[in-house]
């Protein structure tokens, strides 16, 4: 197997596990989640349904087929977060936390897609 393959392979798995753990809190209504959606104005709907999104979207990359669909949704999700974060001034490592994510999903598209 080819080195750039299992690191592919080990940057999905180190994607998908915690993004299906931070979709499943959005969508059980952790009650920290439900403060913090709370607290930036947002219904718990939104909060359910973008927890299902980001679990959908974590599936989605593992599959080759649907993968850019899946690299695109968490780019949105991913811009999404850091517009919030930074608008409600919330401490700096929640921004810091989805750039880094955001390098890790923008590093599996390139691995993925051989630019």
């Amino acid at each position: 197997m080819e080195i750039k393959t299992i690191i592919f392979w080990v940057l999905v798995a180190l994607f998908v596990a915690p993004s299906f753990y931070f979709g499943f809190i959005k969508m059980v209504a952790q009650q920290a989640k439900i403060e913090q959606f709370t607290r930036w104005g947002f219904p718990m709907w939104f909060m359910r349904g973008l927890g299902l999104l980001e679990i959908v979207a974590a599936v989605a990359i593992i599959f080759p087929e649907t993968r850019l669909y899946g690299i695109i949704t968490w780019a949105f999700i991913l811009v999404g977060a850091i517009y919030v974060n930074l608008k409600n001034r919330e401490p700096r490592a929640e921004v810091i936390v989805a750039c880094v994510v955001s390098v890790q999903v923008l590093f599996i598209y390139l691995l993925a897609y051989q630019f």
